[in-house]
This record gives C-alpha cells, sequence and structure tokens, in this order.
C-alpha cells in the first residue's frame, strides 16, 4: 500500500507499507516507511519494521503520527 500522506513541515509525503514473508528463522514481519519532502527538497526517510504477530501491540502509528519536518 502507497499513499500521501500530511507531515507537519513536509511539502509531501507518503506512506508506504508491505509485509516481508517469514524465512530463515525470521517471523513474517510489517514494514512501514514515510518519505517526507522538505520544502527545501530534502528528503526524509522513516522506516519501521515489526514482527507480524506483534503488529497489532506496536504503536507504529504513533511514531509515524510523531513525525515532523523542519
Amino acid at each position: 500500500m502507497s499513499k500521501p500522506i500530511d507531515v507537519p513541515g513536509a511539502a509531501d509525503a507518503r506512506r508506504i507499507e508491505w509485509t516481508v514473508p517469514a524465512g530463515g528463522g525470521i517471523d513474517a514481519a510489517r514494514i512501514v516507511t514515510v518519505l517526507a519532502l522538505s520544502s527545501k527538497k530534502v528528503l526524509v526517510n522513516l522506516s519501521l519494521g515489526v514482527s507480524q504477530s506483534q503488529a497489532a501491540s506496536t504503536r507504529i502509528d504513533d511514531v509515524v503520527n510523531s513525525l515532523k519536518v523542519g
């Protein structure tokens, strides 16, 4: 999934999410990336990953919503 989001201070921002399958002894994971472009054309890249089994209890949205671009 990829969708535009509001990030304070950003001229443009996009949230990208995907699931990485389990393999090699590692659990399946949910990955969330936010790409935010500042007004000065600096790209901020925030990526978070969490085990799929713990995704519901992890506060990914709180972290994403705390992002501000200066």
